[in-house]
């Protein structure tokens, strides 16, 4: 079963790739999308509203149930994005950072840059959204393929 799983969400990630390198991503129209739904605070669905931008951004990404997001997303970013080194790091829109799991959030968590804030499920006052969070064990990363 878990075999099956993988062998079928490789599958999407190389269909997605040749989409996604024939398309391109749109960080304009993922970040309104972000813009329009993010709620006030904090839901507990970050990911799933990231997964939905970059869907609406033209990029293909399975709608999963809550996992591991720093492994999910580095998977899947790795083919569709690069990953940015934190040193002397300035947001581009549609940047994505991935925070792994600490204590109190077992999964993680993810934003985008929208151009003038970090957005997830919610707007972000700051990249750091809890105080067991740090800037030094967060991922960043930047579309390969970006169109307007």
């Amino acid at each position: 079963m878990i075999i099956t799983t993988v062998i079928i969400v490789v599958i999407i990630h190389v269909i997605s790739a040749v989409f996604h390198e024939r398309r391109g991503f749109s960080v304009n129209a993922a970040s309104r999308y972000l813009i329009e739904h993010a709620y006030e605070k904090s839901h507990n669905r970050c990911a799933w509203h990231i997964m939905c931008a970059m869907n609406a951004g033209g990029q293909p990404v399975p709608l999963l149930r809550a996992c591991d997001y720093k492994w999910y997303f580095r998977d899947f970013l790795d083919t569709q994005f690069y990953e940015v080194p934190r040193e002397n790091y300035i947001p581009e829109k549609g940047d994505i950072v991935v925070f792994p799991k600490v204590a109190n959030h077992p999964y993680g968590h993810i934003a985008m840059w929208t151009g003038s804030q970090w957005v997830s499920d919610f707007k972000q006052k700051d990249i750091i959204v809890a105080k067991e969070y740090n800037k030094h064990d967060c991922t960043f990363f930047r579309p390969i393929f970006i169109k307007p």
